[in-house]
């Protein structure tokens, strides 16, 4: 089965995102499906090993800290951009002993989703 689908749970996260965007027709569907397929043949060519979860609960409650973080990060940006404050821009170094690939790519996107970062 990996042979077919070697990541089985990113295929049927892509098609379904594919079809909640694009709106549920059997075309849509059958494009999903292909869509799906490639990009998951695509990713498995670039060598990425599979991550293992070792903590399943730390999942929800990263997912609730990313979120609280967003929330005032968003509520500074706003008070910020309506009150014409200060604004201070610069960079900060963060040390860092995670090393890998996955986990990596997730705090990038945790970085970029919060207001009035950037990563560079």
């Amino acid at each position: 089965m990996r042979a077919i689908l070697p990541y089985p749970l990113l295929a049927v996260g892509l098609a379904i995102m594919w079809l909640l965007l694009s709106g549920y027709s059997h075309g849509q569907l059958v494009l999903a499906v292909v869509v799906a397929i490639a990009a998951v043949h695509g990713f498995s060519a670039l060598g990425v090993a599979s991550p293992r979860f070792h903590r399943w609960l730390a999942i929800p409650e990263l997912f609730g800290i990313v979120l609280w973080d967003i929330l005032l990060s968003n509520l500074a940006v706003s008070r910020l951009v309506l009150t014409g404050g200060p604004r201070r821009s610069g960079f900060i170094a963060v040390p860092l002993r995670i090393r890998h690939p996955s986990g990596l790519a997730i705090l990038s996107i945790i970085i970029t989703s919060t207001p009035g970062t950037a990563w560079v």
